[in-house]
């Protein structure tokens, strides 16, 4: 996957666009600036707005807006407001993350390849059944889980008061977007059709996660793995301290534990064969 990745990199990476994660939050804000202002505080006219762009009689315009730019939440009903800038600090802050291990191209193909997996999936349901409606913020749980699998002892501040390792997080937004994908098809305000659309539509963020961040895992693994093979090659005793070493042929006792030493009158360390 990496020599694919490189010769991908080589050929269009003067096309990446730096700090991605910065202008995707900006974007976000101002549509959640827009649904307050424009539409009245109401998602709903909002999403029968992004219904009416089409190109061609293809809506895959608004459904790409509906993908990158729809915030978190989009009102500001009770602690919306407060949940919405923890949300967008946390997004900020995995994406800059990712972006800094990866390379701005990577982490903008990792966007990419959200946004062509979430108009395969969607954009195609709703070609034949425009009644599924509008998902939440599905790109905040892939870039979140990334992040999370990738800094997993990094400890944020939950609501900026318990302090919390990231990898826990990770876990309960894989389970809870699974949880939501297997509630969809128990909905009975849903049609059988559209309970199974919704469903597919809410695995996308895990779909999108496991095919690209999983093979990252292996390659990873792999290559610690050879490291260590490598390193075990050179140094048998892995790196580890050694008390005694006999002055003429070298040896030390993580060699032969059972080799005894013994100190000669020029104050060196001899083995029990050059004694």
């Amino acid at each position: 996957m990496n020599t694919f990745l490189n010769k991908l990199e080589n050929k269009f990476g003067h096309l990446a666009i730096p700090d991605l994660t910065k202008k995707l939050l900006i974007l976000k804000v101002i549509v959640f600036a827009s649904i307050q202002l424009i539409f009245q505080g109401n998602p709903n006219t909002y999403a029968s707005t992004l219904e009416r762009i089409q190109v061609a009689n293809i809506h895959i315009i608004g459904d790409l807006i509906g993908a990158l730019c729809t915030p978190p939440v989009q009102t500001m009903q009770g602690w919306n407001i407060i949940w919405l800038f923890f949300a967008l600090s946390i997004f900020l802050m995995a994406g800059r993350g990712l972006e800094q291990v990866w390379g701005k191209f990577r982490y903008n193909l990792y966007i990419l390849f959200y946004a062509l997996l979430y108009l395969a999936i969607f954009t195609g349901i709703r070609f034949f059944s425009r009644a599924v409606p509008f998902p939440e913020d599905l790109l905040y749980a892939g870039v979140f889980m990334a992040f999370a699998t990738k800094f997993p002892d990094v400890e944020i501040m939950v609501m900026f008061v318990i302090p919390v390792k990231i990898k826990y997080l990770g876990f309960i937004a894989g389970f809870f977007v699974a949880f939501m994908a297997f509630s969809a098809l128990n909905s009975p305000q849903l049609s059988p059709f559209a309970a199974r659309a919704v469903a597919l539509i809410y695995f996308i963020p895990l779909l999108h996660y496991a095919a690209f961040v999983l093979p990252y895992l292996y390659s990873d693994a792999s290559l610690k793995k050879r490291s260590k093979q490598f390193q075990k090659q050179l140094d048998p005793n892995q790196g580890r301290a050694t008390f005694h070493k006999c002055s003429t042929c070298g040896i030390t006792e993580n060699e032969d534990p059972d080799m005894i030493f013994r100190v000669g009158d020029d104050g060196d360390d001899y083995c029990d064969k050059h004694i």
